[in-house]
């Protein structure tokens, strides 16, 4: 689903991070996205965060937050029968954006 309609969806909030500090202390070791995930989801008191890289996993982690990546989303989708199958979404996330699947993960789905 493009950006654009995500953000349109009546669910969707977005949110303005208000103390940059922690921010510019995660962008001497992340990437910026993951970077703003894990400021966000600190200041908001967050339950759960959504991160598929290993160092953002890792420092998300160290700071106390539960994750969850791209994967486990699909998962409880599955469970709780909102998709029928998971394969074909790992393909397209690995054709059309890169995304790297370990390929006995990819087997068990």
């Amino acid at each position: 689903m493009p950006t654009f309609e995500v953000q349109t969806l009546s669910w969707i909030e977005k949110k303005e991070l208000e103390d940059k500090s922690l921010l510019d202390d995660l962008q001497q070791e992340l990437h910026p996205g993951e970077s703003e995930t894990i400021a966000l989801a600190i200041s908001l008191n967050s339950d759960r965060v959504i991160i598929d890289e290993n160092p953002g996993r890792k420092k998300a982690i160290s700071l106390g937050l539960n994750i969850i990546g791209i994967l486990g989303i699909l998962l409880i989708a599955k469970q709780r029968r909102l998709i029928t199958t998971i394969q074909p979404l790992m393909d397209d996330l690995i054709t059309k954006a890169g995304f790297r699947i370990n390929q006995k993960l990819y087997l068990n789905y």
